[in-house]
């Protein structure tokens, strides 16, 4: 078992258990109702059919939107143990008040006694497989052969790693700028570790590996800490040494609902808005000779490219001289471009992008990797952005628009950025909300 297999094998075990609890509980409700009831018989019940074969794949749709199955071997038994109470005590809720209901019921009492049984089933039998299963994964991620990867940026060796046993790569804080450590490279590391009492070459570090948020875990050493002026907000790890910061982020379970959102309002908008697509493309047909759609490479979450999808807005070959950026009065645009870009017609393609999974409704505004070298230069602290995905509208976007310079980009970055330290379902639904004013008002730039 590796940490690729985990998820997987603790998928499988939550779908045998959800057979077996429901097997069970189907069996209890069926002797309240018929005290002579014999246990074999359910095999004949059509509903006995129809719940074994549905209420394990909810209960698993359950589990995976709260993000159980998510890197499983982050956690310790106590997160598993907590996560798995909250899911089957809230999961049963929602079978009382949806599958039992209307069920056969004596009183009220009946029905507690079936909410209590229906939970304590599947929360008995998950816990005793989690269990084992998390005391197989303690035993095997400490063989060779499964070691967690670890990348520890320090001045010099350390003799102590921490627990769990690791397969550390050493690089020198020093060394960071002329190494060019990719985003991409870290991503494939199951930690990093930040050794050292030098301010400068802790910002350097910090700068490289910000752009992985809470995918790959950021611990510093102690000495690291108390040498810091930052304000961290840190637990213990295994051993003395190290700790762990902890990232503004989402959660698994608001990250799956921030996508869920994303795919069902691009969707529906996609449809629902086909009359305003057709519409634009045939003004864009008839604005100037070219394609109806423009496409560009831009950088998306954990520095990934993508193409992005724009009704076109300028003239072909807009920029025959090399990237530049629109102005009010740029002369490249289309009469109909500029109307699309005033009330944002012209992003209206990127739910496309959304449906994909390259963006998000809400989030920073994606840039070309021309300008990105640029802004790293002039932004510190510029790789935060690459945390989470690039969105059709953002908090810079309501309060700049679109950037006519590097000086306007650079004042819109720090709006993304200050979302990127609070993101929250909450202020997506505002930014979307002040959006929607922008776009009711053709206020936009």
């Amino acid at each position: 078992m590796s940490k690729r297999t985990l998820p997987w094998i603790l998928f499988a075990s939550d779908w045998v258990i959800c057979i077996v609890g429901w097997a069970v509980f189907f069996s209890y409700r069926k002797t309240v109702e018929n005290p002579g009831f014999e246990y074999l018989a359910i095999v004949d019940d059509v509903n006995f059919l129809y719940g074994i074969s549905i209420i394990p794949v909810c209960w698993l749709a359950w589990f995976g939107f709260l993000g159980h199955y998510e890197r499983p071997h982050f956690r310790t038994f106590a997160q598993w143990l907590n996560q798995t109470a909250l899911a089957v005590f809230f999961g049963g809720l929602v079978l009382l008040f949806t599958v039992l209901i209307d069920d056969y019921t004596l009183d009220y009492v009946t029905y507690v006694e079936s909410f209590t049984v229906l939970i304590g089933i599947h929360l008995l039998l998950l816990l005793v497989v989690r269990l084992l299963l998390f005391g197989w994964w303690q035993k095997v991620s400490k063989s060779k052969h499964h070691q967690l990867k670890a990348l520890l940026f320090t001045n010099h060796k350390l003799k102590n790693t921490p627990e769990p046993p690791l397969s550390v790569d050493f690089i020198s804080t020093r060394l960071i700028s002329d190494e060019k450590i990719s985003l991409r490279k870290l991503l494939n590391y199951d930690f990093v570790f930040v050794h050292t009492e030098d301010s400068q070459e802790l910002e350097k570090a910090l700068q490289v590996v910000a752009g992985t948020g809470e995918r790959v875990p950021l611990c510093i050493s102690d000495e690291t800490y108390r040498s810091s002026s930052r304000e961290w907000s840190v637990a213990p790890l295994p051993g003395n040494r190290w700790l762990t910061t902890r990232q503004k982020g989402w959660s698994p379970f608001e990250a799956n609902l921030k996508r869920s959102m994303d795919v069902l309002v691009s969707m529906s908008s996609l449809i629902f808005l086909s009359p305003l697509f057709l519409y634009c493309a045939w003004r864009v047909r008839g604005s100037s000779e070219g394609p109806i759609f423009f496409t560009q490479e831009r950088v998306g979450r954990y520095g990934k490219t993508f193409d992005i999808v724009k009704f076109r807005s300028m003239v072909v070959d807009a920029e025959v001289d090399g990237p530049a950026l629109s102005s009010d009065d740029d002369q490249r645009q289309t009469d109909w471009g500029r109307t699309m870009r005033k009330w944002r017609f012209d992003e209206l393609p990127q739910f496309y992008n959304v449906m994909k999974g390259d963006m998000s409704l809400v989030g920073p505004r994606p840039e070309r990797p021309y300008y990105i070298l640029q802004l790293k230069d002039l932004v510190p602290g510029y790789e935060k952005i690459l945390r989470v995905r690039p969105g059709i509208t953002s908090w810079g976007q309501i309060k700049y628009g679109y950037a006519s310079s590097i000086s306007e980009m650079v004042q819109r970055l720090r709006y993304d950025m200050l979302y990127v330290d609070n993101v929250s379902i909450l202020l997506d639904l505002q930014i979307l909300y002040h959006t929607f004013k922008v776009v009711l008002k053709g206020a936009g730039k």
